[in-house]
This record gives C-alpha cells, sequence and structure tokens, in this order.
C-alpha cells in the first residue's frame, strides 16, 4: 500500500510546531489514520528523510510523549520564581485554558502539582530556603511561613462568631485583626513595605468604652 507522503509531511508539521518533535505515539496515530502498520510508516519516514531535507529536519524525541511540555515546565518555573505567594489552581486554570485553545488534552491535577513540586523543591530548597527573597534582598525573620502567608490569602477577613449581647465584640474583633495584619506584614521588606505594627493606642481608647 502507498503511504500517501503529502500527508504524513503536514501532520508531521503541525507536530512538529507544536511539540519540537515528534514522538512514537505520533507514529501510531498517523499510521492508524491512513490504514498501516506503525513499523511500516516509520521505515518510510526514515526513507523519505535520505532523500527530501524537509523530512530530513524533523526531530523524533521518543517513545511516548511526556504528560507536561517543556514549555507549560518552563512556565511553571518562571512564575513560581517571580511570585511563589501565587496560588498553584490560578496557574493550572492557565495553562488548561491554553490546551483548550489548542485542541489538546488537558492536564490533570496529580501532573501538575507533582511538577510544581519538583521546580518549588528545586528553587526553595532546605540549605538555601526562600532564596527567592534573598535575591531580591528582601530581610525576613525565621518564623515567616510561606505556607501561612499562601493560606492567609485564601481567608477572607469575616464577622464570625464576633458578635457579643447588646452589640459587637470589640475586643475579638481587635485581635482577629491584628492577627491578620500579622500574617500580612510579618518581615521587613523593600521599600514602602510595611513593618511590624504594634497595638494602636485607639485601640486601646476604644476597648476602654466597652
Amino acid at each position: 500500500m502507498v503511504i500517501n507522503r503529502d500527508y504524513v509531511k503536514v501532520q508531521l508539521q503541525r507536530i512538529e510546531c507544536n511539540y519540537r518533535g515528534y514522538y512514537g505515539t505520533d507514529i501510531v496515530e498517523i499510521a492508524e489514520k491512513l490504514n498501516v502498520t506503525p513499523f511500516g510508516l516509520k521505515k518510510q519516514i526514515s526513507k523519505w528523510a535520505k532523500a527530501d531535507p524537509s523530512f530530513a529536519g524533523f526531530t523524533y524525541i521518543g517513545k511516548h510523549r511526556p504528560s507536561i511540555t517543556l514549555d507549560e515546565f518552563t512556565e511553571i518555573k518562571d512564575r513560581i520564581q517571580s511570585n511563589p505567594l501565587e496560588l498553584k489552581k490560578h496557574l493550572l486554570s492557565d495553562i488548561r485554558d491554553k490546551r483548550e485553545l489548542r485542541n489538546e488534552n488537558t492536564l490533570s491535577t496529580a501532573t501538575f502539582y507533582r511538577r510544581a513540586n519538583q521546580v518549588e523543591l528545586s528553587l526553595f530548597t532546605n540549605n538555601e530556603c526562600y532564596r527567592w527573597f534573598s535575591e531580591r534582598k528582601i530581610k525576613i525573620p525565621r518564623f515567616y511561613s510561606g505556607k501561612d502567608e499562601r493560606e492567609s490569602l485564601s481567608n477572607v477577613f469575616h464577622f464570625y462568631n464576633l458578635k457579643a449581647y447588646g452589640g459587637a465584640d470589640i475586643e475579638a474583633i481587635y485581635v482577629r485583626f491584628k492577627r491578620r495584619s500579622h500574617n500580612n506584614h510579618s518581615y521587613n521588606g523593600k521599600k514602602n513595605t510595611p513593618t511590624n505594627k504594634t497595638k494602636d493606642p485607639k485601640y486601646d481608647e476604644l476597648l476602654k468604652k466597652y
């Protein structure tokens, strides 16, 4: 059976453009559409590559396409490095949206978080904790926790259980506000970064009235 040379060329060009090379699984998919064996198609591509420079330019990367592309891995690394406190679910959502536009299979949650955790381990190891801050000359105390800061961004301040008999529980509101303020401003950073705040005298005056 004669294999459609032009069809194979167009398919490989499309794959090469998207993934910078083709995989064995791509050969299997093309072979199924042409109703030929993957081995026969691969052998024919090798023959074409010897005579046609356009086929010689195609890059065979490996048997199986990785679950995440190099561009996606680079994006994960760049965004975590530039903003360690960014919620990972936002990054995952952006990558999935791009895949949807390219009409590709979605990226699984498990695969994404496995790669994101690998990036964090490479950027913020135990021997060089919070390197992102040190590179930007931001001083942080020993008790600073990136995990706590990220969680604080997910919890909106609310007035649950802050009502007392006859009105609002001013002291409880102050305690909760102080805790949130401590989470948001617990380190000395660059210019215009707030420092630790002590108890405001105005709160003392307010509390004395109740």
